[in-house]
Parts: C-alpha cells; sequence; structure tokens
C-alpha cells in the first residue's frame, strides 16, 4: 500500500510483487475505506470458560 501512496498505479505496483492488478486495487479501496492495512477479524465460536 506504501507502494501505491507514492503515486505508483496498479499495473506498476502488481509487477514487482507479482499480484494480480485487481487483487491489488481490492486490497487498495479496502485499505482506504477500513483506514487498517491489518486483515478483519474471522468468525468463528470463541471458546467459553466454565
Amino acid at each position: 500500500m506504501e507502494y501505491l501512496d507514492e503515486e505508483n498505479g496498479y499495473i506498476k505496483a502488481s509487477q514487482p510483487f507479482k499480484i494480480s492488478v485487481l487483487a491489488i486495487g481490492r486490497w487498495h479501496k479496502e485499505c482506504r475505506q477500513e483506514g487498517s492495512y491489518f486483515p478483519k477479524r474471522r468468525g468463528g465460536s470463541e471458546k467459553r470458560l466454565t
């Protein structure tokens, strides 16, 4: 994401990292909306103490 913040485009960013242009675009969009680079917490049950 920092690479994109330096005014590089999706295509230019995808080449050195060998990531698809669509994936970079999706991650960058989510990062702008969420304000974080970290993945969201996944669902599932939590262990309960008894």
